[in-house]
């Protein structure tokens, strides 16, 4: 969309044009809203009065559609929302791999509990429930320490990612408190509060910089934004940022993943190993 949009085309031509490989009810949405752009509407009233958008637009990008479309700059705003897309769609991609792992980890540890409950003393399955609990939980301990972005806890990256999501609005056009009052609308509630006592500090004149808690290395990158005075670059440069971060600690947290299903497996054949010999010293002692 953006590359037809910045080569001329008109948004209805580049909307069918882009669409022409997607899937099937994609193309006929797609289809529908482009000849409501050819009847005179703008693309914000094209979409919101089509059933299926809800299907294909979040609140959130809608909203920062209208101000792209408002502000006339979509040729640049679709290139950054198909980033996010991809970055999103990255991102499902590994939870659903650790959750495969998670659960072939545990699977294999169900089926070593059962194996050597088979055949072992009281005593020892009691040990084997044992280090199997607690390997387990030395696991989970050490994929969810890689959770936290900052020492502070959880609130520091979720609003550091908050305030680099800020950078598509200004991307957009929309002023540093206009994308302030649409990122309190549309963020989780639990953050709804900071955004809204920032946006109101930042009418008052204070900076973004001092308006809102920060980590250090945020704060920092947006300070040297204020001093050169263009925020958008800054909170571009916090977004790319945040993505490292969080593909660091996807990376590490498959790791760990790997590791406790490599430790269980072999805990598997062990037993099993364990097991066999058992029966062929009892057959040959037969």
């Amino acid at each position: 969309m953006g590359s037809l949009l910045a080569s001329g085309c008109t948004l209805a031509q580049a909307l069918a044009m882009s669409s022409a490989k997607g899937k099937r009810d994609w193309q006929t949405y797609c289809r529908e809203v482009a000849a409501r752009l050819r009847q005179g509407q703008d693309l914000t009233d094209a979409m919101a009065g089509h059933p299926r958008t809800r299907r294909y637009w979040t609140p959130w990008a809608l909203a920062l559609l209208a101000a792209a479309e408002a502000s006339g700059t979509l040729p640049e705003f679709f290139p950054v929302l198909a980033a996010d897309a991809e970055q999103e769609r990255r991102q499902r991609r590994r939870q659903r791999e650790m959750g495969r792992s998670l659960g072939l980890m545990w699977l294999s540890l169900l089926g070593a509990i059962a194996l050597a409950i088979g055949g072992l003393s009281a005593a020892v399955r009691l040990d084997l429930w044992f280090l199997a609990l607690a390997g387990s939980l030395l696991v989970w301990g050490m994929a969810t320490g890689q959770v936290s972005w900052h020492p502070r806890g959880p609130t520091d990256r979720e609003t550091v990612e908050q305030l680099a999501a800020l950078a598509i609005p200004l991307q957009a056009g929309l002023s540093v408190v206009a994308s302030l009052d649409l990122l309190s609308r549309y963020t989780p509630p639990a953050l709804r509060r900071p955004w809204r006592l920032a946006q109101s500090q930042v009418q008052l004149g204070l900076p973004l910089s001092q308006a809102i808690a920060l980590p250090a290395v945020a704060r920092q990158i947006l300070i040297s934004g204020e001093e050169t005075g263009d925020l958008a670059p800054a909170l571009e440069h916090i977004r790319q940022y945040v993505r490292e971060q969080a593909e660091q600690r996807s990376r590490q947290l498959q790791i760990y993943l790997r590791l406790g299903n490599m430790v269980v497996l072999g805990l598997l054949v062990a037993i099993a190993a364990v097991q066999l010999l058992r029966t062929l010293i009892g057959l040959l002692g037969t």
